[in-house]
């Protein structure tokens, strides 16, 4: 009896300590609980009363920025890029317009001095479209201020400048930075306009692609739905435009790249990149990028010809690979072959790829030549000159010129021994050959005026061969269309 007390005296006693234990824990959750309630409370309460005060702090810096603004002189640098950055305040063109003239002449007129507030301006990236007669196109206020520090041509303008080169907005607005830049200090800056140059032709060729991928979807959609709608033709519409604006801005950068920053290292770069041939914005046809040629034409000199070659064999093979009732690829063929004659005549001989252009125009290649073409080809070789020349007008002279008058001579011989039946291809070979014997000779008698009668009576019989040509040429056409209505008719009868 006294062992069942105790025992349950125990059990009582345990129950009792763990049901204060249950308590002490619940109480202790509990507190736990209310505790992070008002930490969370307080935290809230702290960030709203922190917020106003920010709020607070903002608002007194701008009232006593703005009082001290009003204690500037108006024509303070700081006053007047406070008044550019609130330009969009104004409530009409007009107000807007007189505000920036009157901002923009003051800071020009504040020169150095204006230096660390168009640098705040930069730093806000406030930009804004302007309608202003008195300055050229295009008219931003980013561009104007720009071009407020081109004309101070200060090292401390070009440094500010120089950051400027990265954020450009069009190939025209980096050409006048660098060349202000170039003229200040091209061996400080030089690398820079080069860097930010590269980049933006990548970025703009990008952007090109782009525009002609979307111009020829769109233009694929036309063709299947005739009955397209005029969102579709005005998307269609904007697109080309975009793109035709791409291409020249391509062309404007590389006028900066390789004739004013003359980057031949990134001319090589793209050469070896094939950059000298693209695509139609409309298809997928290659064509040949005279502007590129042309930009890098003074730069590479000579060593161009074999990008000139690669390029013209390209079109060929392209030609050989498409339908032969293409129209079109023999057109651009041609159209292009008028582009490479320049180069081919003026190192044929000299150069065996130059040589061989030019020969190959000769011939015609797989199409049969005009033969008043090939006239005017072989009296062209008497113009002897230097296609890569910086100024190409001026005469050889020297042993230069020597050379080039006898390669030319080795070449008539061989086009003469090729077209022996062949009477007027002989008396142009001779005129040709007898000019150029005589500028190796300057000292020589020339007779004018038999020349001139020579050269007449010769254009006036290429003129009539010309016309019959083009007469037998009509009637081959008209022959092929009577054959070709004949084969269908039975055709048609047949089935």
């Amino acid at each position: 009896m006294g062992n069942s007390k105790f025992v349950m005296g125990v059990i009582v006693l345990v129950l009792a300590i763990c049901g204060s234990g249950y308590w002490v824990k619940a109480s202790l959750d509990k507190s736990k609980q209310s505790l992070a309630r008002l930490v969370e409370e307080h935290s809230a309460e702290q960030a709203l009363l922190e917020a106003k005060l920010e709020e607070a702090r903002v608002r007194l810096l701008a009232e006593t920025a703005q009082k001290d603004l009003q204690k500037l002189d108006p024509l303070d640098p700081r006053f007047l890029v406070q008044r550019l950055i609130e330009l969009e305040m104004e409530k009409t063109e007009s107000d807007k317009n007189y505000r920036a003239f009157y901002c923009l002449q003051g800071l020009a007129d504040a020169g150095t001095n204006a230096l660390p507030s168009i640098k705040d301006f930069f730093i806000s990236g406030v930009d804004t479209d302007l309608e202003l007669p008195y300055f050229p196109d295009p008219h931003t206020l980013r561009q104007e201020i720009a071009a407020i520090l081109c004309g101070m041509r200060t090292m401390e303008s070009a440094a500010l400048l120089s950051q400027l080169l990265p954020v450009t907005q069009t190939a025209t607005e980096l050409e006048n930075l660098c060349k202000v830049l170039l003229e200040i200090s091209p061996e400080t800056y030089h690398s820079h306009c080069v860097k930010a140059a590269r980049n933006m032709y990548r970025e703009t060729m990008k952007q090109t692609e782009k525009y002609s991928a979307e111009r020829a979807e769109l233009q694929r959609q036309l063709a299947d739905n005739p009955d397209a709608s005029e969102e579709l033709r005005k998307a269609y519409s904007e697109s080309s435009k975009n793109a035709s604006m791409g291409q020249f801005n391509i062309s404007s950068v590389y006028n900066l790249l390789f004739r004013t920053l003359k980057d031949t290292e990134f001319a090589h770069t793209l050469m070896e990149e094939g950059a000298w041939m693209t695509k139609s914005g409309y298809s997928d046809i290659e064509f040949v990028n005279t502007s590129f040629f042309s930009s890098t034409k003074e730069l590479l000199g000579e060593e161009s010809i074999q990008w000139y070659y690669a390029a013209f064999m390209r079109m060929r093979e392209n030609e050989k690979a498409a339908e032969k009732t293409d129209n079109g690829i023999i057109l651009q063929r041609r159209l292009f072959d008028n582009f490479f004659e320049d180069v081919a005549l003026s190192y044929v001989g000299i150069n065996p790829m130059a040589t061989e252009m030019y020969l190959t125009l000769l011939r015609g290649d797989n199409d049969k030549p005009h033969q008043e073409s090939q006239y005017r080809l072989v009296s062209r070789l008497e113009n002897v000159f230097d296609y890569f020349a910086t100024e190409p007008t001026q005469s050889f002279t020297g042993e230069r010129k020597q050379s080039f008058i006898t390669a030319r001579l080795g070449l008539i011989d061989t086009i003469a021994a090729e077209n022996t039946n062949d009477k007027l291809m002989q008396e142009v070979i001779n005129l040709t050959r007898a000019s150029l014997e005589r500028q190796a000779t300057p000292d020589a008698e020339l007779d004018k005026e038999f020349d001139k009668v020579e050269r007449e009576n010769l254009a006036a019989k290429i003129k009539e061969m010309s016309r019959q040509e083009k007469v037998d040429e009509l009637e081959q056409s008209i022959q092929k269309s009577l054959d070709r209505m004949k084969k269908d008719t039975l055709e048609t009868k047949e089935e």
